[in-house]
């Protein structure tokens, strides 16, 4: 897994191998980018890019792990599957065309994977300053110190999924089909 100039990726390259016999005519000289691909995402009102923030929580580098990447990936070869073996009989343009929708089920997968992850934060543990400061720019409210980020974000935000302190990473998500570089 890697932080890039060209956002983050994170292989599977078994599965990856198992669909590009499918659809090897189109795809050798194409890629499906899929999650945040450099230049399709607007940063964080912080300045922190979209993808430095979902790799912090796949990878748990400084928050709770919550790899969405994962609770995505039976999804994902789903409502794919069927897309990169029509590819496989498709003509170049039917194949562009299935490339894009195959892109466009995983953002959506991936998306629901956000939305619906069952995260580990059970606990409601006071804030810390840095945090409850952090939050209150964001919301543009007042969070009274010693309150749980859980119950802030009911309270203020009217849900409790860790990943969708606002829809900004759940909308970023997105895909992209682009020459192999």
């Amino acid at each position: 897994m890697t932080t890039s100039g060209k956002g983050w990726t994170q292989k599977n390259d078994k599965w990856i191998d198992q669909f590009l016999k499918f659809a090897k005519h189109f795809l050798d000289n194409k890629v499906i980018a899929v999650g945040f691909p450099m230049g399709k995402c607007r940063p964080y009102p912080t300045g922190e890019s979209v993808a430095e923030v979902a790799r912090k929580n796949i990878m748990g580098d400084g928050v709770k792990k919550r790899d969405f990447m994962v609770y995505a990936k039976p999804m994902i070869e789903q409502r794919t599957k069927p897309l990169f073996v029509a590819m496989a009989k498709a003509s170049p343009e039917e194949a562009r065309a299935l490339a894009k929708a195959a892109g466009m089920e995983a953002a959506n997968a991936i998306k629901e994977a956000i939305l619906n992850g069952e995260w580990p934060e059970n606990s409601d543990m006071p804030m810390s300053d840095m945090l409850r400061e952090d939050l209150q720019r964001q919301w543009g409210i007042e969070i009274p110190a010693g309150m749980g980020y859980k119950s802030a974000k009911l309270e203020f935000k009217g849900k409790d999924k860790p990943l969708v302190l606002s829809s900004h990473m759940v909308n970023s998500v997105t895909y992209d089909v682009r020459d192999k570089t």
